[in-house]
């Protein structure tokens, strides 16, 4: 079911096509998680800035730097690494760096819309598959050996781990798988452990 790439304003969709296998439901998921997770973005710098708390905003901003690069959104990507660099050497008047770059995801989102509502929702925990223990373990090896294999890996038993896991837990899962932070993907696996 790959149809045709999604190309959208913002995005260089020829090599994220290429990167993901011209894959467009997985794109569409990918695209779907980055939404979710960064489009608050901005308010959230602005919390962490009134804080003073500079590596929360850091960390966020090159989180969404990677994600950025990872999905093809180069134009953001520049931006979110100029907005870092300038949170790394305590650069006064961030807003000016903060403004183009909500403003760009603005756009992003915006130009994301129309793809976004036909990307499939998650499957419901009534029709699910047995979740298969070997599977499951192969998983937790790719993700304990940051092998790119767990992408597949995780997309083949998704409809059978949210027969088992928790939504927000199948959530959290995807998205750390979406943006390569295995640690992180193999930790919610062992927390949410049936």
């Amino acid at each position: 079911d790959q149809g045709d790439f999604p190309a959208i304003a913002g995005s260089d969709n020829v090599r994220v096509a290429r990167l993901l296998g011209h894959d467009r439901v997985y794109f569409l998921r990918l695209l779907r998680l980055f939404i979710e997770e960064f489009e608050s973005l901005p308010q959230q710098l602005g919390v962490d800035l009134a804080r003073n708390d500079r590596e929360t905003a850091i960390r966020r901003v090159h989180t969404l730097k990677g994600s950025a690069g990872y999905l093809g959104m180069m134009d953001l990507m520049r931006t979110a690494a100029s907005l870092e660099a300038a949170l790394r050497e305590h650069a006064p008047n961030l807003d000016a760096l903060i403004e183009p770059l909500s403003a760009e995801l603005g756009a992003l989102i915006e130009a994301s819309a129309p793809w976004l509502s036909e990307a499939p929702a998650a499957d419901a925990a009534s029709t699910a598959p047995p979740l298969d223990p070997a599977q499951l373990e192969a998983l937790q090896s790719a993700l304990r050996h940051h092998d790119l294999a767990a992408i597949n890996l995780h997309t083949s038993l998704e409809a059978a781990l949210a027969g088992v896991f928790a939504a927000p837990t199948c959530k959290a899962l995807a998205q750390a798988i979406g943006h390569l932070r295995f640690e992180e993907a193999l930790q919610q696996l062992e927390r949410g452990e049936p």
